[in-house]
């Protein structure tokens, strides 16, 4: 797991979460090749933020699974999972992951995402290192770059604080089925990078709470930290 604070200067966080909110209406799953000539600024942001954190980790890379959450109502959340080829899955009742997911968050909330040091193996409902001893808690500052291998554990629940607004791509060396190029064609907007070194999570020492939920079909129960302040990057013992 690996957290970049801050990767993009105020006017192109700004640019980016424009053009997230006007894809509202087109939510889904898209591809991107590494090659392909980028039709719109989410796309550009895709290939250049690959090019400047991840490019030298992954040389096999193709091209890139995309998506985007904006989570506006205090029902909302992202379900404890494992980033996978869900049509794969569907079709052969067997996990194929890529080579790391990625979480851009694109504006300050108090919402975390958690990552969970436990995994999915070859299939589905085959949990390794479970329950997990750890989870990693991730709390969104605009402009910040989180990634992690795409088999453990990850989601974020539901809260009151909204609107919660990221962009995720998955970094693959092969394409996963039955995804396609979005298609939609916007003035292409260069974001401006600054190069930030590694932040690691600090351990949580203090008072905890307990939140419950379902990975696949198994309960888990998950200590996290009491509250949260935007920034904050806490690993915690279960």
């Amino acid at each position: 797991m690996k957290y970049y604070r801050n990767i993009l200067d105020p006017s192109s966080i700004v640019y980016l979460r424009n053009e997230v909110e006007m894809l509202t209406e087109f939510q889904g799953n898209y591809w991107l090749g590494i090659h392909d000539e980028p039709e719109n600024t989410v796309e550009k942001y895709i290939q250049d933020s690959f090019d400047f954190y991840l490019s030298d980790e992954y040389p096999r890379t193709i091209g890139f699974e995309w998506w985007f959450h904006i989570m506006d109502t205090s029902t909302q959340m992202i379900a404890l999972h494992a980033s996978h080829d869900e049509h794969h899955r569907m079709r052969t009742a067997e996990m194929r992951y890529p080579s790391c997911t990625t979480t851009t968050f694109l504006n300050n909330h108090l919402n975390p995402s958690v990552i969970m040091d436990s995994y999915v193996g070859k299939h589905e409902n085959e949990l390794r290192d479970f329950p997990p001893t750890e989870a990693v808690y991730t709390v969104p500052v605009e402009g910040s770059f989180l990634t992690h291998k795409p088999y453990y554990i990850h989601g974020v629940f539901p809260s009151d604080d909204i609107p919660r607004v990221t962009l995720e791509y998955d970094v693959w060396e092969e394409q996963p089925e039955n995804r396609r190029r979005l298609g939609i064609k916007s003035s292409i907007v260069d974001c401006h990078f600054i190069k930030q070194p590694v932040s690691k999570p600090m351990l949580w020492l203090g008072q905890t709470t307990s939140l419950t939920s379902t990975v696949p079909s198994t309960r888990v129960s998950l200590k996290r930290p009491t509250y949260f302040n935007e920034g904050d990057f806490w690993r915690v013992v279960q």
